[in-house]
Formats: C-alpha cells, sequence, structure tokens
C-alpha cells in the first residue's frame, strides 16, 4: 500500500473520532440539559450550534454532571455504610433468632425424646399392669382357683365340725347304756325290767305270735338285736337312736348289779367289786367304738346339706369324697377340671392331698382304737386262764392250812 492510500485512510478516521465525538457530546449536553428526544433533535443541536460552542456546551455540561456524580458519589458513599451496618444488624439478628430457633429446636427435639421415651415407658408399664391384673384374673378366677373354691371350704368346715362334733357326742353316749364302764343296777329285778321296758318297743312278729308281753309288732321289729341300726342315719332322741342304744346294751352284755353295803364290805364282795371294775375296762374300748359309729351316723340339726337339710358326719365326709369320685358332683368337677388353669389344677391337688391327710388321720384314731379292743380282747381271752391259777392257788392254801392243822 502507498503512502498516499495510508494517509487517506487516517483522514477518513479522524474524521470519524471528530463525528463521533461531537455526537457524543451533544448527546451528554441533551441529557444534563435535561432534554429528552431522540436522535433527530440531538442532529438539529448540533445543526443549529457550531462545533466550537458544542465543545464548549459538552465541557461545561460535563463539568456539571461531573459534579453531580461527584455530590451524589459523596452521598452514596455517607449513606452505604450506614445501610450496610443496617443490613449487618439486620442479618446478625437474623442469624441470631436463628441460631436461637435451631437451639430451641434441639432442645424441643430433646424433650419431645424425652416425652416419647416416657410415653413408651408408661405405655409398657400400662401394659405390664394389664398383664399382671389379667394374669391375677386368671389365677384367681374361677379357673385359676380350682372348682367352686368357696363352696369346696364351706363343705370342708362343715365336715370337721361334724367329726369333731361326732367325736365329742360318742364320748357321751358310752354313759347311755345300762352297763356303762362303772354304773350298777339296783337290782336283778331292776336291770330285767329294764330290759324288757326297752325291748318292748322292737318287738318283732313273731315274738307277738309266741305271746311274749309286748306293745305290738314295732315299727322297728328287732331292732335292738340288729347291728345295721348303728350305721342307719338317724335322728337323735327318735326310735330308731333308742334301738341304737338298746344294741349297744345287748351286745356289751347284761349289767353290774350293786350289793348291799354290808356284803361290800366282805373279802367276797369285794373280790365281785373288783370283777365288775375288770369287766368295766375290757368293756370300755368296744363301748367306745360302738358309740363312736354311732355318733356318726347320728343326724345334726346344726349341720345342713345344700338342701337344707340336717346330716351326719358320715353324710358330710361322703359328700366331700364323692365331691371327687362317685358322688353327684364328680362329674361335673372332672368337666369344670378340664378349664382349669395350672394355678387351679394345683389347688385342686393340694385340696385332694388335704383330704387324704384328713382321711388318714380319722384312719389313724380308727387303728388306735382297733388296737385297744385288740388288747382287751388278748386279756379276756387270758381271764379263764386267771381263774385256773385262782382255783389252784386256792386249792395250794388249803392243803397248806390242812397239812398245818394235822402237825
Amino acid at each position: 500500500m502507498s503512502n498516499r492510500d495510508i494517509n487517506r485512510r487516517n483522514r477518513r478516521k479522524a474524521k470519524r473520532v471528530v463525528a463521533q465525538k461531537a455526537s457524543a457530546t451533544a448527546l451528554g449536553w441533551a441529557v444534563t440539559l435535561g432534554v429528552v428526544g431522540a436522535s433527530t433533535s440531538a442532529m438539529a443541536l448540533i445543526a443549529a450550534y457550531p462545533i466550537p460552542n458544542v465543545v464548549s456546551g459538552v465541557t461545561q455540561s460535563f463539568a456539571q454532571l461531573q459534579g453531580k456524580i461527584t455530590s451524589e458519589i459523596i452521598v452514596m458513599s455517607n449513606t452505604h455504610p450506614s445501610m450496610i451496618d443496617g443490613t449487618t444488624d439486620s442479618i446478625n439478628a437474623a442469624i441470631k433468632v436463628a441460631t436461637e430457633q435451631e437451639a430451641l429446636g434441639a432442645q424441643l427435639v430433646a424433650e419431645n425424646a424425652i416425652q416419647t421415651k416416657q410415653a413408651l415407658a408408661a405405655s409398657y408399664q400400662a401394659g405390664q399392669i394389664q398383664a399382671n391384673i389379667a394374669k391375677k384374673l386368671v389365677d384367681y378366677g374361677a379357673r385359676g382357683q380350682g372348682v367352686s373354691p368357696c363352696l369346696v371350704i364351706s363343705e370342708n368346715s362343715v365336715m370337721d365340725t361334724a367329726l369333731r362334733l361326732a367325736a365329742d357326742n360318742a364320748k357321751a353316749k358310752v354313759e347311755d347304756t345300762d352297763n356303762a364302764p362303772g354304773r350298777l343296777m339296783p337290782s336283778k329285778e331292776a336291770a330285767v325290767n329294764h330290759r324288757a321296758a326297752i325291748h318292748n318297743k322292737f318287738c318283732s312278729e313273731s315274738e307277738v305270735a309266741q305271746g311274749v308281753q309286748c306293745n305290738g309288732v314295732s315299727p322297728l321289729p328287732a331292732a335292738d338285736q340288729n347291728s345295721a341300726i348303728l350305721t342307719t342315719p338317724k335322728a337323735p332322741n327318735s326310735l330308731a337312736a333308742q334301738a341304737s342304744i338298746a344294741y349297744r346294751q345287748n351286745l356289751l352284755g347284761k349289767p353290774d348289779v350293786a350289793l348291799p353295803e354290808a356284803v361290800g364290805q366282805t373279802p367276797a364282795g369285794q373280790a365281785y367289786l373288783m370283777a365288775t371294775n375288770r369287766k368295766s375296762a375290757l368293756n370300755s374300748f368296744p363301748a367306745m367304738s360302738l358309740a363312736y359309729i354311732e355318733a356318726m351316723n347320728e343326724l345334726n340339726p346344726d349341720l345342713k346339706d345344700r338342701d337344707g337339710n340336717p346330716m351326719s358326719a358320715n353324710d358330710a365326709l361322703l359328700e366331700t369324697v364323692g365331691r371327687y369320685y362317685g358322688g353327684k358332683d364328680s362329674k361335673e368337677w372332672q368337666e369344670k377340671m378340664i378349664e382349669q388353669q395350672p394355678r387351679g389344677l394345683l389347688a385342686e391337688t393340694a385340696r385332694m392331698e388335704g383330704l387324704s391327710l384328713y382321711m388318714q388321720f380319722i384312719k389313724h384314731k380308727s387303728y388306735n382304737r382297733l388296737l385297744g379292743n385288740a388288747a382287751a380282747l388278748s386279756i379276756a381271752t387270758a381271764l379263764p386262764l386267771e381263774d385256773d391259777m385262782d382255783s389252784q392257788l386256792n386249792a395250794l392254801n388249803s392243803a397248806s392250812l390242812a397239812s398245818g392243822i394235822r402237825r
């Protein structure tokens, strides 16, 4: 490229730069003067003023604009820090609130966790209490206490009372007979008449037919000779009770007769009284056993069964044993045992074991009476031997006395 071309290009470039600066100056002047218009107005302004005036106006407007900008910068410099401080304070306050809220939120979370755990523990404890209550209801309800526990306790108490009363009553019944231990009738005639008066109440049809002096056929014929009367349930002071006493009298033998005082002072009288004492002692065991059998079968008005009827000690005992085997309640007992909880089964087992021990105790007392009767029987068996020895002793004494006389 030639120098001419270079110079030509530079001149065109310079003209463009001057035109651009003039346009910018005019535009700034128009902004400074507050004239808002289109580029047409600016061009008109440029056309209206020569370039020197434009430059001067632009310079003046630039100075004004620079002053205004400077003042605005100063104002901004003064207000911006306070705005920053206010914003910073707001941010700090917001951060503080947020921090406090976060701390409060953590505390609330912790408190909620504690409350949740407490509620869980309370719920677990309530569940345990409900489970314990349910267990107690089962253990101590109808299926945990055995079959009819209240009724069983009542009946067991009645049975124990009945057996105790029977034992006491038996002791008194020993004295009901005319041949009770230590009792003596005034005379043989009195003894015979007493027995005859009793037997007249129990005459049989054959006795009446044979002309025996009786009051007619008895409702209980020959009951005073029949052992079944002892085991028959009977009310006190009834005809059956009198028959039972008469049977015991007949079984124990005829009554002993008292001696006149003068006769009783003699050696023979003393021997007789000693023999009666011996007989009463030997008869005391059989007398007690027979009286006990009668007492066990005597109806007691103070002892009632479920229907309100008087019952004997044997009835009470049979009702208790029959509850488990053979009685009218045994079927119901077996059915209800299927429904029992383990505790109820243990309770029933304990009751049956208790009844078994009670029966063993009764058996033990009966065994003691049996031993006494066996001892009395053994002694009675030895009485003939004792009589033989007495006879031999008397013979020896007589022989010794005769030998002394001869000398």
